[in-house]
């Protein structure tokens, strides 16, 4: 029995004898002693709901393309660097070498200790007053596979000093092809055409995670931008700055092209906070699947107020792709 009992029933027991002096005294004791009491350990960011290193991954789940970054030399990441960890990568807009866009020169960096779940990970800065192609790291890049279902999970960590700012884009998966025969598009007209989709994710204003997706039966009407999708404001979770996040999709193509039996899924820290169902992503006639990676993270919008107001960064980790599910049952 704790000590802290056992002064109590000793306490009321003799509370007949004692005097009202000796009894407050007798209290007194007991309650310092609850408040010096430790509190039980807290439990990890995350625990249970993401891989922290690809070996983890691989040991659970069917995965087609890990990288964790753990292989990368500490410091500046180039495009060498990318092209290596990410075999096949391109850049959504081109640098002035043609180079997968934001990559290098302080903009992404391979960090270690708490910037990362396990050995090292990936720091993509987006500066201050800068938007899109100037701000973060914008690339696509081929998984191995080309997929009718597909799970794709991600490590995420906001700066514990990211200011509240209007919002900014986030990984997601891709497939298709835009007008002019390139794979994997990015959004607009293609995709309204049921060419291909887009399930990226969107960090919004007020500390929010969002769905943003482009393809050809959005649960919303088609307009010039991507649909933003969830609860009030279209947030489905929040997030504190500072801490890790596991955020996990899954993207289930509509057989055969054009019917409406498509599924979209989210997991944020093993707690499901998405069900898109019987959905149609591939417009009739189209036969792309699943190929792509798009790792977008930047500012923006299209207007200064999206703009940091201070340099600040993103950290990313175990970027995973699999057939079946990533994580597990979790705290979110």
């Amino acid at each position: 029995m704790p000590l802290t009992n056992v002064l109590k029933k000793r306490l009321m027991k003799g509370k007949s004898t004692q005097s009202g002096s000796s009894r407050w005294a007798a209290l007194g004791l007991i309650l310092s002693m609850t408040a010096c009491t430790p509190p039980p350990p807290p439990v990890p960011d995350g625990s249970l709901s993401g891989p922290g290193n690809c070996a983890e991954a691989q040991s659970t789940s069917d995965v087609v393309f890990c990288q964790d970054f753990d292989g990368s030399a500490l410091g500046d990441w180039s495009v060498s660097d990318l092209k290596s960890d990410f075999p096949g990568a391109a850049g959504w807009i081109a640098g002035p070498t043609g180079a997968p866009n934001g990559t290098g020169n302080g903009r992404t960096m391979i960090v270690d200790g708490v910037n990362a779940i396990s050995g090292r990970g990936l720091r993509a800065k987006l500066p201050m007053n800068k938007l899109g192609s100037d701000s973060g790291v914008l690339f696509t890049a081929p998984i191995g596979a080309n997929l009718e279902e597909a799970y794709m999970g991600y490590w995420v960590r906001f700066d514990p000093t990211f200011p509240d700012v209007k919002g900014g884009k986030l990984p997601g998966l891709t497939g298709g092809v835009t007008d002019a025969g390139q794979v994997s598009p990015c959004c607009g007209r293609p995709m309204k055409q049921g060419k291909g989709f887009s399930t990226r994710m969107m960090f919004v204003g007020g500390r929010g995670f969002v769905n943003y997706f482009y393809w050809i039966n959005n649960p919303t009407p088609p307009s010039s931008n991507g649909t933003i999708y969830g609860g009030p404001r279209g947030v489905i979770h929040t997030w504190i700055p500072g801490k890790w996040y596991f955020i996990e999709e899954h993207v289930k193509l509509n057989t055969p092209a054009g019917a409406k039996n498509g599924l979209f899924e989210v997991w944020i820290n093993g707690t499901k906070v998405t069900t898109i169902a019987n959905t149609r992503i591939r417009g009739p006639g189209q036969n792309f699947s699943i190929g792509h990676i798009q790792f977008h993270t930047y500012l923006g919008g299209g207007d200064s107020g999206w703009y940091s107001p201070k340099d600040t960064y993103n950290f990313f980790d175990v970027v995973v792709v699999s057939r079946n599910r990533i994580g597990g049952p979790g705290g979110g």
